[in-house]
């Protein structure tokens, strides 16, 4: 059975989201706060009760170095988590049906013919590719893997640089919370990725697989495809937020007299977000950029047969024939005036370029905070 666009639905095989969308009905915004607020409570509630009953030296409830990380992380960077976690299929499907309903999307290429036989079919596949129950299988096995990897690695390597522990880590009960909520942010995190890297992938393949029509000086500014744009654009905003989060995390590190280079969880933090920055910005308007500049340069093409087309019958006109040559000469004229026009009106990427300029600078940003603050740590040392 083929799959029609308002059909989609990319979150079936996906337990977490299944549940709040379709079993308790709950909107974007509520699963928002539903999931941070229980992880708020949990770490802050129950943390000011196991900090009540510890007795050890570590680190306790009301110093900056637990309160100040757990906000950061628990609330404000699975709030971004969450978010875009509960946006993104959505935004997907909704790209999908604007591409269509624009008229963007045409016939199925020569070398589509391969692969899909409609547009109808052409989504069976991505839903397939990108709402898989695998998926949601490696997800739930990395996040575990990762929470043990946290317990028994990366907060004993913390805490050794410090010199002294902590209470989350001391009161075990606590710890086992504490991951927990760790486990349904690495949980969403992972997720995303994977929906990610599968829509990517799609999206570069619709490009391949069919003809586009650009249509010049849609509102959009894009040709069209400004839907695409959109979905790269905020796309972006969510990895700021998490390499915001990143280097806020290794600043905190940092004022604490740890070094953020020796925390084995925030170097695989920096890597994803090192990985993802490219990935999630560049490739979809690449291949989006590709099939535009293909649709204009064809365009183009024609005119510019034409221009030679006349340009040749004009130099083997008779010397004396004055008017046939004015003729070509003002043919010639309009011909170029006509190209210039074309190549103005169609856009060759998916979102205006002082746009796209603008958010390629704003995703380093967090990169070259988390640099600089470990320049300032090697050159104080």
């Amino acid at each position: 059975m083929q799959t029609k666009t308002r059909h989609l639905m990319l979150w079936k095989n996906d337990p977490l989201l299944y549940f709040f969308k379709e079993k308790l009905r709950f909107s974007g915004l509520r699963i928002m706060f539903c999931l941070t607020g229980i992880a708020a409570i949990a770490v802050f509630g129950l943390g000011w009760v196991a900090d009540r009953s510890y007795t050890g030296s570590g680190i306790r409830f009301i110093e900056p170095q637990f309160y100040s990380q757990m906000l950061i992380f628990y609330v404000f960077g699975l709030f971004i988590a969450v978010g875009f976690y509960v946006w993104q299929p959505g935004a997907i499907v909704h790209v999908l049906k604007s591409l269509e309903q624009t008229g963007i999307i045409q016939a199925v290429s020569e070398q589509g013919s391969k692969h899909v036989k409609s547009y109808p079919d052409f989504l069976t596949q991505l839903q397939v590719a990108v709402d898989n129950k695998k998926w949601t299988v490696i997800a739930t096995v990395f996040a575990l893997g990762f929470c043990v990897f946290e317990a028994l690695v990366a907060l004993p390597v913390m805490y050794s640089m410090l010199g002294r522990s902590a209470f989350w880590y001391d009161v075990k009960w606590f710890l086992v919370v504490v991951l927990l909520a760790f486990f349904v942010w690495v949980y969403v995190i992972c997720m995303i990725g994977l929906k990610q890297l599968q829509a990517i992938l799609y999206f570069n393949r619709l490009f391949q697989w069919f003809d586009i029509r650009v249509r010049p000086l849609h509102p959009d500014e894009a040709g069209g495809l400004g839907a695409l744009g959109s979905l790269t654009l905020k796309t972006s905003l969510m990895i700021v937020g998490m390499g915001t989060v990143a280097a806020v995390f290794s600043a905190i590190d940092w004022f604490a007299g740890a070094n953020p280079l020796t925390r084995p969880d925030l170097l695989v933090f920096w890597a994803a977000y090192i990985a993802a920055t490219p990935i999630s910005l560049i490739v979809p308007m690449l291949s989006a950029h590709r099939a535009m500049q293909q649709t204009r340069n064809e365009k183009l093409n024609e005119i510019a047969q034409e221009f030679e087309k006349t340009l040749s019958d004009a130099g083997v006109a008779k010397t004396g024939n004055a008017e046939a040559i004015k003729k070509a000469n003002k043919r010639l004229q309009e011909l170029q005036t006509r190209y210039e026009i074309v190549a103005e009106s169609i856009p060759t990427w998916p979102i205006p370029a002082r746009l796209f300029r603008n958010f390629s600078i704003t995703a380093s940003l967090p990169l070259l905070s988390g640099l600089a603050s470990l320049v300032i740590n090697f050159a104080t040392k």
